[in-house]
């Protein structure tokens, strides 16, 4: 059983300890998604609207082909960006002494050896969770449920690097078996501060999202922890 109180707090009290440098390593993939929902995503839904709404012939394309591309490759490299602030905050947690207070603090991630494999789990996980939403009616529901037993493939690969990449998928799903529902009341957790992150416009989320993320670190490292004592 995972101690969800227990997490959260050891989650806030590292962020207290260090909240600039907590907040940093959080930063870049947030400031890159606003960008990314403002440049692509509402282009992309006036577009629709302008399309479905009017009684005019289209003779152009009539799907904001530029804007979706656009969105797609933003939201991969959103995923790569957040990939690093999770390694940087899993060094934290588990050093309590890493300096993120630096842009090059990522660029040493990117450049690292292993970045290519975390970048491989990260594709894979993303392609499955693709695969699973294409099923007609029910496919986002079970895609849903697919994403917290691939959640912990990254965490896994980050202490196995040597594993092959794919196979970081098959741990984490037997790892989360029977815990996907306490990920999920963990994530639940977090919804009154993600609404107040939207009233004040994603200025909150320069706090709750280090938060969650060692939260969820956290969360890995009581899996194993139990996996091992069992």
């Amino acid at each position: 059983m995972i101690n969800r109180q227990a997490i959260k707090a050891q989650a806030k009290e590292l962020l207290n300890a260090n909240p600039m440098l907590a907040m940093f390593s959080a930063a870049p993939s947030l400031i890159l998604s606003f960008l990314s929902l403002w440049i692509f995503y509402v282009p992309m839904m006036q577009m629709m609207m302008v399309n479905t709404t009017s009684n005019e012939v289209q003779t152009s394309i009539p799907f904001p082909v530029i804007p979706w591309t656009g969105l797609m490759i933003s939201s991969i490299i959103i995923g790569i960006v957040q990939l690093i602030s999770y390694l940087i905050l899993f060094d934290y947690h588990e050093f309590k002494h890493v300096n993120t207070l630096s842009l090059s603090r990522y660029m040493d991630y990117l450049k690292s050896p292993q970045m290519f494999g975390f970048i491989k789990v990260y594709l894979w996980q993303q392609l499955f969770l693709s695969l699973w939403a294409l099923i007609p009616f029910v496919g986002i529901f079970i895609a849903l449920i697919k994403s917290y037993s691939y959640s912990q493939a990254l965490f896994i690969y980050r202490d196995n690097t040597n594993m092959i990449p794919k196979d970081t998928i098959a741990q984490s799903r037997q790892l989360m078996n029977g815990h996907k529902w306490e990920l999920f009341v963990l994530h639940l957790s977090f919804i009154g501060w993600h609404i107040l992150s939207a009233i004040t416009f994603g200025i909150v989320g320069f706090y709750v999202t280090p938060y969650q993320m060692l939260s969820e670190i956290g969360f890995y490292k009581s899996l194993t922890s139990n996996n091992l004592n069992s």
